[in-house]
């Protein structure tokens, strides 16, 4: 394998660490459903208290990239950790079972190498398998093939385990159960003494409290259950299969669902569970050992996705699709998602130009209730505020599609009523449906009879023109109805949906406009569709990469923190995915995502007080719709924003404050006598460490040209002394 980009340049320390963090320590980590390259450092501990185990480890992880390499099309990567995982535990299943054997050492290496092979074969079938659904494939080739293994070798589990000189575990009472615990935790990895449970302990402890103490809640859920059935008289030896129960309640409280006090009785509920599935492999299984491979874990986990992916077994309930990260990191960034755009459906954009009334709201009187409470009536404001005549008409004003998708269905021959009139006869009048990306379907209804101008199958998009603002059926004033269904049939029952991108007015229209990157307008709002501004979109999307040199002045009584050395050397990158990712000498990183609507901050590590925090301060979004006296707030998480984020992240998950919202203020974009633009961010609420308020001016190319930051008795000032342009 090459690791250095020319034959005459030895490989740097850096890439030797990398590729020994891919071939030899993800793989152990990604057992244990984690991706850090250092805890599948520690858990080679367990493997070298057998070292005739760790020499088989180490030899099938290389022949795993040996395959790896020659199946790999051009760069693509091959076999991904949990791939190497799944060989590397069928190939020491082998060596396992056969140790009793006395074979000789050149076939153990053949069979070995067997079950490597069939592991890989077992693994990409299940991937193809469940490549369209929610489940992974995790250890399950593995435990096919272990079951195979065990059912061949009926006694191979009980003979293995007096050749490697396996404990007997001992469960009496209550108070053995520690030392169970501990002795039995490194079972899955062959390794059942008390130094491997207490490393997992800590490996785990430490990379995530939240896994952690759903695993412990599995484990003595499952093991008091497992007690109880001792007592009624079942098969009594448990402990050796228990490390499943840990298994069990990890994955499924804090790891493939995001944790919380919800993941904890989850985890409580598969401890339980897995247990019941070990006494009945234990029982039916007879001498093969089936019950201390992790089969009962994969029962339990596959059983456990397909009942809790179910919305009417467990509603609201939220999946961790990132589940190699840290599950912290996952429930912070899911929640900030939530907070930032709401518990939603569909994003819709306003259909109309202008400023438009939102006369008729969610569950609201007369027609938007029970089962058709999620909908939106569309009406011009009135010319004076307060006053209800004087509304001027929407009648003929042009619909544009609110969503990107296809026309599914069209009515386009209703007549319109005169002003006063309605059709109680047909309901919906002349309408369009939509369907979105996600299978949704958006209805558009009451249109100007022979006015719409689209048809069934054709793709539509934000600007694309849909009719004109009717009076067609159950309608007495023009005015344009909005709503998201699961069916296609006009006036099925509505789904919660939010507007994005749009106004709302702080006064009469034309006084402060506020900009909601998305939300749902209460009746009687007044709401506008915000439009990009030319020179403000040009201006954040054109900040190229680069590296900049910051000059750091305080000025009066600041946080320790807050204050630096002097200068600060911020590198600034694109990523592959096209969001810039600025990086600085304090070990700070900040990632800025630019997204339909605005730029975006998506990622933050650093220290509070660097400069890149307070760059997020001042501008955790910038929307493109810009402009002087525009406001609008977003959330940011304090894990990153002050003293003790570490402690704060460990807590998240349990509802524990972890996000402050802050109120953005533009005070100038880009013209013609001012190139750059300027953006105030103050914290709604003090805290601790935090400023009282924050102003970013950007300037063309080089972005960040100056950071101020406001403490109550003092200031740090961030400016830009040097920027040198670097290649995309």
């Amino acid at each position: 394998m090459e690791v250095s980009s020319s034959d005459n340049q030895f490989p740097t320390p850096r890439q030797i660490v990398a590729v020994a963090a891919k071939l030899y320590l993800r793989p152990l980590a990604s057992i244990l459903l984690i991706g850090s390259a250092w805890v599948g450092a520690g858990m080679w501990i367990l493997l070298l208290q057998e070292p005739m185990l760790a020499i088989v480890a180490f030899l099938a992880l290389s022949i795993i990239e040996v395959i790896s390499q020659l199946m790999a099309r051009g760069d693509a990567a091959t076999f991904g950790p949990l791939t190497r995982a799944n060989a590397l535990l069928c190939s020491l299943a082998a060596a396992f079972l056969m140790g009793p054997m006395d074979l000789p050492f050149l076939l153990q290496l053949v069979l070995m190498f067997g079950a490597l092979c069939v592991g890989l074969y077992f693994t990409l079938i299940f991937k193809r398998l469940l490549r369209n659904t929610s489940l992974p494939p995790i250890i399950l080739p593995y435990t096919l093939l272990a079951a195979m293994m065990a059912i061949l070798i009926p006694h191979g589990v009980r003979n293995s385990a007096f050749h490697f000189g396996w404990p007997v575990v001992e469960v009496v009472n209550f108070i053995d159960l520690p030392g169970a615990f501990l002795q039995t935790m490194g079972g899955f990895l062959y390794s059942p003494w008390l130094l491997s449970g207490a490393v997992i302990t800590i490996l785990i402890f430490i990379w995530s409290p939240s896994m952690f103490l759903a695993g412990m809640i599995g484990w003595l859920v499952g093991a008091l259950t497992s007690m109880g059935l001792v007592a009624s008289g079942f098969d009594p030896y448990w402990p050796q299969a228990s490390y499943n129960f840990f298994l069990s309640g990890m994955a499924l409280g804090a790891v493939f669902f995001l944790p919380g006090l919800r993941g904890m009785v989850i985890a409580a509920f598969a401890g339980m569970i897995c247990a019941l599935f070990a006494a009945v492999l234990r029982v039916y299984a007879g001498p093969s050992g089936i019950a201390y491979f992790p089969i009962p874990f994969g029962l339990t986990l596959i059983s456990g996705l397909l009942a809790l992916d179910n919305p009417a077994f467990a509603p609201g309930l939220r999946r961790n699709l990132a589940w190699f990260e840290r599950p912290e990191d996952a429930w912070i960034k899911d929640a900030w998602t939530r907070k930032r755009w709401g518990e939603v459906g569909e994003l819709l954009a306003i259909p109309l130009v202008g400023p438009v009334e939102v006369v008729q709201g969610f569950d609201s009187k007369p027609s938007h209730r029970g089962a058709w409470r999620h909908a939106l009536d569309f009406q011009r404001p009135p010319i004076a505020p307060g006053e209800r005549r004087g509304r001027p008409t929407l009648l003929g004003e042009p619909i544009y599609s609110p969503v990107v998708g296809e026309v599914v269905n069209i009515r386009n021959d209703v007549p319109d009523n005169p002003p006063g009139m309605a059709n109680y006869g047909d309901n919906w009048g002349n309408f369009v449906i939509l369907r979105t990306p996600t299978g949704n379907h958006v209805l558009l209804a009451h249109l100007m009879q022979g006015s719409i101008a689209v048809e069934r199958r054709q793709w539509v998009d934000y600007t694309t023109y849909l009719g004109c603002v009717g009076n067609s059926g159950r309608s007495t004033m023009a005015h344009l109805h909005m709503q998201v269904q699961a069916t296609d049939e006009p006036g099925a029952p509505t789904q919660s949906f939010s507007l994005a991108n749009y106004h709302t007015f702080g006064g009469d229209i034309g006084n402060t406009r506020i900009w909601h990157a998305a939300g749902i307008p209460g009746e009687g709002e007044i709401v506008e569709s915000a439009r990009t501004n030319p020179t403000v979109y040009q201006q954040l999307t054109g900040v190229g990469p680069g590296r900049s040199i910051y000059a750091v002045t305080a000025h009066g009584d600041v946080p320790d923190f807050a204050v630096s050395t002097g200068s600060i050397i911020v590198e600034s990158r694109l990523s592959e995915s096209g969001s810039y990712v600025l990086s600085s000498s304090e070990n700070s990183e900040v990632e800025y995502r630019l997204d339909g609507d605005a730029i975006r901050v998506i990622r933050i590590k650093g220290v509070p007080g660097t400069a890149m925090v307070m760059a997020m301060i001042a501008a955790p979004s910038i929307p493109y719709c810009a402009q002087p006296g525009l406001n609008w707030t977003d959330v940011l998480p304090l894990t990153e924003l002050q003293p003790l984020q570490y402690l704060r992240k460990l807590l998240s998950p349990f509802e524990v404050q972890v996000f402050v919202s802050v109120q953005c203020e533009c005070l100038a974009v880009p013209d013609s006598a001012n190139p750059e633009l300027v953006i105030r961010t103050r914290p709604l609420k003090s805290y601790p460490g935090l400023p009282i308020s924050c102003t970013l001016t950007v300037s063309p190319l080089r972005g960040a040209a100056r950071i101020v930051a406001d403490y109550p008795q003092g200031s740090v000032t961030y400016v830009n002394a040097s920027f040198e342009p670097r290649s995309m």
